[in-house]
């Protein structure tokens, strides 16, 4: 029986059958990247989720007020009650826009009870609520503006403002609507 011819390391054809060992780790390398990207990916598409279910929720409870002060019935011109009752004393311009939440005009409404948030409450809405991970929750304080227009003593201009903090930042969105008297 005639012996076999035996290959040894310095054979070209040995090196060609496997892989080395800078091919794995290029492998490794590229396969790293790709998963940091799609983890970064995902991340970004997470936070752009909430950003938008943030607005779009904040949104809907704006309407949702004005709702509740279209439909609030105001039969006597001269003094409307709850959420149609003027914060701001006598007559002015429709929506002075340079009053600030902080000046007086503005109070705090708490959206559950449909009253004016007592002195020293601080009722919030969560205008985004994540149960796997409290601290994505995020909570909203709602204000209201009702002055009367000058010259119509039966016209409210109605502000309403929500303003709530995500990743740091203050966000605010108003809407605002004329209410007239039954």
């Amino acid at each position: 029986m005639p012996l076999r011819k035996c290959h040894g390391l310095g054979d070209s054809r040995s090196r060609r059958a496997g892989i080395t060992i800078v091919e794995v780790a290029v492998a490794a390398a590229f396969l790293v990247v790709c998963a940091v990207g799609v983890f970064s990916t995902l991340t970004r598409m997470q936070q752009s989720a909430i950003t938008n279910r943030s607005l779009t929720n904040a949104h809907n409870l704006l309407r949702t007020v004005i709702e509740q002060a279209l439909s609030r019935g105001w039969d006597n011109e001269a003094a409307p009650l709850d959420i149609l009752a003027p914060t701001i004393a006598g007559d002015t311009l429709p929506y002075n826009s340079s009053s600030n939440v902080g000046d007086g005009t503005w109070k705090q409404w708490d959206v559950y009870r449909a009253i004016d948030a007592a002195v020293g409450t601080d009722p919030l809405i969560p205008i985004y609520e994540d149960v796997s991970d409290v601290s994505k929750n995020v909570p909203a304080r709602v204000f209201r503006k009702v002055q009367r227009v000058t010259g119509n003593s039966r016209l409210l201009w109605i502000t309403f403002r929500i303003e709530y903090v995500l990743r740091g930042q203050l966000i605010g969105q108003e809407a605002w609507v004329t209410r007239a008297a039954d």
